[in-house]
């Protein structure tokens, strides 16, 4: 579209280079068959990951951010039982000390490139604006 602006791509990681857990809900369901189709409708699955607001270091970046579950958390998360009041804890953002964030270049929108190039910091020239 012409004159529509571009959405500028940002890396957000841990300092550390650490791995991190998001919050996400799987569901493995199989449609009610309609009358008189004959064939019952194929096995779904679906995933999300949950959002929320987002803290100091993603505000600038964009009005909602994943919830990340600390490492403390996963047992809580993963378990089938976890008391409602419990999971609202889990649902809020993640402290912004220990992350940092900085500007790609559009080269990460294309699949075909999977490669570290993707994760590299964009010349503030190129970076949209």
């Amino acid at each position: 579209m012409a004159g529509a602006k571009r959405k500028q791509p940002w890396f957000v990681r841990r300092a550390d280079g650490g791995v991190f857990a998001l919050a996400g809900l799987w569901e493995r369901w199989q449609p009610v068959a309609t009358a008189g189709d004959g064939e019952m409708p194929a096995i779904v699955e679906t995933v999300t990951v949950l959002t929320c607001e987002p803290n100091a270091l993603m505000t600038p970046i964009h009005g909602r951010m994943p919830v990340i579950i600390a490492p403390g958390h996963y047992a809580s998360w993963l378990a089938p039982v976890t008391a409602p009041a419990d999971v609202k804890q889990l649902l809020a953002p993640w402290d912004p000390t220990g992350w940092e964030s900085y500007r790609v270049g559009t080269r990460v929108n294309l699949t075909a490139n999977d490669d570290a190039e993707c994760a590299a910091p964009a010349p503030e020239e190129l970076a949209l604006g």
